[in-house]
């Protein structure tokens, strides 16, 4: 028999997947901008093309993205490390100062975002602690630069990158 993972033990693994950082945002029914840092975001279909973003049920912002009919994925550079840190901490004034603004589908982009993903809104699903968000892509812009990183449990920059294939 299997001792039972702990929550220590869980996190301990998963700090260990690094992961790109974003900020993934949606306007609510008053025309208030939220959102929040997310690392676990993920492509869910090519065709046709729709991601996927988790958010934790106990987050501030949770309610408005039960039911907000867009929201923005937007992928940071490694030098928005600040900003990441800002839609991660509870009761901070998130857009203050920031360059957002309201993308076409209504949710707040941010320009200079490595990418910038639109969608409209599709399922929700409960599962654990957190909502799993689904999203149909609408828009992408994309800029230069490097991602920000998430690897254990802290923001990263990638330095010296380089491209290497792997071997089969």
């Amino acid at each position: 028999m299997t001792e039972m993972v702990t929550e220590v033990q869980f996190r301990q693994g998963m700090s260990q997947l690094a992961g790109g950082v974003t900020v993934v945002t949606c306007t609510d029914y008053d025309g208030a901008w939220r959102g929040f840092t997310a690392s676990d975001v993920c492509s869910l279909s090519l065709k046709p093309p729709m991601v996927l973003v988790c958010l934790d049920r106990a987050a501030e912002c949770h309610p408005t993205f039960q039911v907000a009919s867009s929201f923005a994925v937007n992928i940071l550079a490694s030098e928005d490390r600040q900003l990441a840190k800002r839609f991660a901490t509870k009761g901070e004034e998130k857009f203050a100062g920031t360059s957002f603004h309201e993308g076409p589908l209504g949710a707040p982009v941010l320009p200079e975002a490595l990418a910038t993903i639109e969608c409209h809104a599709r399922e929700r699903i409960d599962l654990g602690d957190h909502t799993i968000l689904t999203g149909a892509v609408e828009r992408v812009v994309t800029n230069d630069g490097q991602p920000l990183v998430y690897y254990d449990r802290d923001f990263w920059r990638l330095m010296n990158a380089q491209r290497e294939e792997c071997a089969s």
